[in-house]
C-alpha cells in the first residue's frame, strides 16, 4: 500500500473534524489501513497517528469513555470536562509527537542506514504501545467501556513484525 494522497489526507482530516468518533472499528480500519513507508519497507501503523489527530481535534470524549464512566459528556461538571479534554490532548500530543520521531528517524538516519535507528524505532514504539495497551486494557477489566484493546496489541504485534524485516 502507499501513503494517501494530499486530498485524500485532506478529506480523512475533515472527516474526523465533522465526527465525534467512527461508528466501527471497520469504518475506522478502512480510513487507516496498513500504511507502508515508500521505499522504507518498513510498515507504518497508523495507531498513533489516528489518535493524535482524534484527541486534538475532540470537544468530548469517546465512546468508550462514555461506556467507561456510564455518564454522557453532558452529564459532566464543567470542570471534569476540562481536566478529560486536557488530558487528551496531552494524550494526544505525546502521540502526534511520538509519531514525528519515528517518522524522522525512518526518513534520515534509517535511510542513511545508521544501525542504531533499526533499535531505536521499534525501542520507542514498543514503549509507546506497551503504555497504551496497559492504559486499554484496564479501561476494559475494570470498568463496562470497550476501548480499542485489539488495535494496541495490534501495534506491538506491527512494530515487532517491522523489526524483524528490517533486520533481514
Amino acid at each position: 500500500m502507499k501513503l494517501p494522497s494530499k486530498r485524500e489526507g485532506e478529506r480523512i482530516l475533515a472527516d474526523l473534524k465533522e465526527r465525534k468518533y467512527y461508528e466501527s472499528k471497520e469504518e475506522f480500519l478502512d480510513h487507516f489501513q496498513g500504511i507502508v513507508l515508500p521505499d522504507l519497507g518498513v510498515p507504518f501503523n497508523p495507531f498513533n497517528a489516528w489518535v493524535s489527530v482524534i484527541e486534538k481535534v475532540k470537544n468530548q470524549f469517546m465512546t468508550y469513555h462514555i461506556e467507561a464512566l456510564s455518564l454522557s459528556w453532558s452529564d459532566l461538571d464543567h470542570k471534569k470536562q476540562v481536566l478529560i479534554l486536557a488530558l487528551m490532548r496531552a494524550t494526544g500530543g505525546g502521540f502526534l509527537a511520538t509519531g514525528l520521531t519515528m517518522l524522522i528517524l525512518l526518513i534520515i538516519p534509517f535511510r542513511a542506514g545508521d544501525t542504531w535507528s533499526i533499535y531505536a524505532i521499534p525501542t520507542i514504539s514498543l514503549c509507546t504501545s506497551s503504555g497504551t495497551l496497559y492504559a486499554t486494557w484496564l479501561v476494559k477489566t475494570r470498568t463496562p467501556g470497550n476501548p480499542p484493546v485489539r488495535l494496541s496489541l495490534l501495534t506491538l504485534i506491527l512494530t515487532v513484525i517491522g523489526f524483524i524485516f528490517s533486520t533481514i
